[in-house]
């Protein structure tokens, strides 16, 4: 499936069977009738939001640059985001996290993740997650050294309002941070004071700003997407001009990806909680590989924010795409997969993938980083 921005401001798609449901449609990829009927007895509940089921096309190559790449997340996406910056520190040179916490701050338990975690940052040591992340490194090799941490940029956010993540969370990712970085007072950034529930901050874009529920994207007057991007780059990105909600479709397209490629055996889909397809934004200046490398962020959706859960709303809604057109970025949304022990598509940050989720041995650790490779 490509979107782009047609005469009427709609989708263009290829190869497609579309069923419209709301302002922007709802599209099956190679789907049948039976795939049909089953969208039209859902009557109303995929409504005003687009749902891509089924497989695309291959992610395309590229010739991105493979390093230095940036990530970001909400929630369980900020885990992940903090995830993959430490175990691929060699390539990652920042990361902006919304209401996430330290590395491996589960310690592969669910219990510890819901409780201290979320709730109970008191409980957090510290001290214990930095020797892990160096007793890690110098015994198994399976993250790269931590020491590369130390000339990077990390942007963090507390909303007020956040009802899930307690503000100490945050503090305590500061607090691990600093032990690796060079210069904490100028190269991490927290926000604690911007109005907000427990959602992807915009200007313009999703529900009323202290809403909690789906899609988790809320309408704050404030650019999430461009505050944590112009400081993990060091405020040198060019500010994106035209409308605040501008989905970057006039300037790119957002391609669908079949991402069963980047998992293998033994390892199924379901068993790697991750979704048949992922998005990629590319704008036009990328898309031939021909003029200098583009960089490419990862940016890592939270719980109940996948595509069967919102549909395309966190590539389209979220604001990263209108900053990427403006600065030759391309923005890898990789979609993790709702599952019996994953009821709620949240990524891999207590382990229920297996007790290597938070290193390059993790099944989604090692999927997002061949899909980083293969832009490139």
């Amino acid at each position: 499936v490509r979107r782009g921005r047609g005469k009427g401001g709609g989708g263009v798609a290829s190869t497609v069977v579309m069923v419209r449901t709301g302002a922007r449609g709802t599209w099956i990829c190679g789907a049948g009738l039976a795939a049909v009927a089953a969208l039209a007895a859902a009557g109303g509940a995929a409504a005003d939001r687009d749902v891509v089921k089924g497989v695309a096309a291959s992610l395309p190559v590229l010739g991105a640059s493979a390093t230095p790449v940036s990530v970001s997340g909400l929630s369980g996406g900020g885990f992940m985001a903090v995830q993959y910056h430490v175990a691929f520190s060699a390539e990652v040179a920042g990361a902006g996290v919304l209401a996430g916490g330290p590395y491996y701050c589960s310690q592969a338990s669910l219990v510890m993740a819901e409780g201290r975690c979320m709730r109970i940052p008191a409980d957090i040591n510290v001290s214990e997650l930095v020797a892990i992340t160096k007793s890690t490194f110098l015994t198994t090799g399976t993250i790269d050294d931590p020491s590369n941490l130390a000339d990077d940029r990390v942007w963090v956010l507390s909303a007020v309002q956040d009802s899930v993540v307690a503000t100490g969370v945050l503090e305590k990712l500061e607090d691990y941070y600093s032990h690796f970085i060079t210069d904490p007072s100028s190269q991490i950034k927290g926000v604690y004071n911007q109005t907000g529930e427990h959602a992807f901050l915009t200007l313009k874009q999703g529900s009323e700003c202290t809403y909690f529920g789906k899609p988790f994207i809320n309408r704050c007057e404030f650019d999430a997407a461009g505050e944590l991007l112009q400081h993990l780059f060091d405020g040198s990105l060019v500010v994106p001009t035209g409308d605040d909600d501008d989905d970057g479709l006039a300037s790119g397209e957002i391609l669908t990806f079949d991402q069963s490629p980047f998992v293998d055996e033994p390892y199924t889909m379901d068993m790697a909680a991750l979704n048949d397809v992922g998005f990629v934004y590319v704008p036009n200046a990328c898309k031939n590989g021909t003029a200098p490398a583009c960089q490419v962020h990862v940016a890592f959706h939270g719980c109940e924010q996948t595509v069967w859960d919102i549909g395309e709303r966190f590539p389209l809604e979220t604001g990263y795409n209108r900053w990427a057109a403006a600065n030759d970025m391309i923005v890898l949304y990789p979609q993790a997969r709702r599952t019996a022990v994953n009821p709620k598509g949240c990524w891999d940050w207590w382990g229920y993938t297996g007790l290597d989720f938070a290193s390059k041995l993790g099944v989604q650790m090692q999927a997002v980083h061949r899909m980083v490779e293969h832009l490139a």
